[in-house]
């Protein structure tokens, strides 16, 4: 009796390291459950867009195009700006802010030539009430995202203005205030740094270009 108790006790224990060992090596790797995860880090720093190199990598990019009306949904030639196709070659698309989904807000740049458009442009949508609803537009191309204390980045936004037949470029630095982008310095002229002792005046006078030739719609 004695003896039948003890293989009892040891086949039990056997069974239990059994089991153990198993769900630890089948156990899910920690890597996968974050690339399954539906937050997504937002690369930040500069950068530059090439729209013949540009993919659309979240899945929700055709449709949200087609809710705006921005592409036309018929036309499957990606090779024609004035009739758009919903393609990556005529959009890109980047998150808001980290761990929301493009459903419900997404900075969109648009390539120049697309309708006629000298320019770039950059629209950012909020959807209030199931609606997509155009927060902040601007005749320019991001080029670049710095984190801010709220959970809205900090935009470089580049635009480009002909003064005395000379194209000239300025860097201006928008932050997230009262529920949209709102300018808030130039930082940088052909790639170079504003000066400490001119910025206030440069700032001011960067504002009233941008509002004068409507850069901001």
């Amino acid at each position: 009796m004695k003896k039948f108790l003890v293989l009892s006790i040891i086949i039990f224990s056997v069974g239990i390291v059994t089991y153990l060992l198993y769900k630890y090596l089948n156990a899910p790797e920690e890597g996968n459950a974050t690339e399954n995860s539906s937050t997504t880090e937002i690369p930040r720093g500069k950068f530059e867009i090439d729209f013949n190199k540009n993919n659309f990598t979240f899945g929700e990019e055709e449709d949200l195009l087609k809710e705006l009306k921005e592409c036309d949904s018929t036309n499957e030639n990606d090779r024609d700006p004035f009739r758009p196709a919903c393609s990556p070659r005529f959009f890109k698309f980047f998150p808001l802010d980290d761990g929301g989904s493009l459903r419900n807000g997404f900075i969109l740049l648009i390539k120049a030539t697309v309708r006629g458009s000298e320019t770039r442009k950059l629209k950012i949508f909020q959807r209030e009430k199931g609606t997509l609803v155009l927060v902040n537009g601007f005749n320019g191309t991001l080029i670049e995202r710095r984190k801010s204390v709220s959970k809205y980045d900090d935009l470089i936004i580049r635009f480009g203005n002909r003064i005395d037949n000379i194209l000239r470029h300025f860097n201006c630095l928008f932050k997230w205030k009262g529920g949209k982008y709102l300018y808030e310095s130039c930082e940088e002229i052909d790639d170079r740094r504003v000066k400490k002792q001119f910025k206030d005046s440069i700032n001011m006078e960067i504002k009233t270009m941008l509002d004068k030739e409507h850069y901001l719609f």
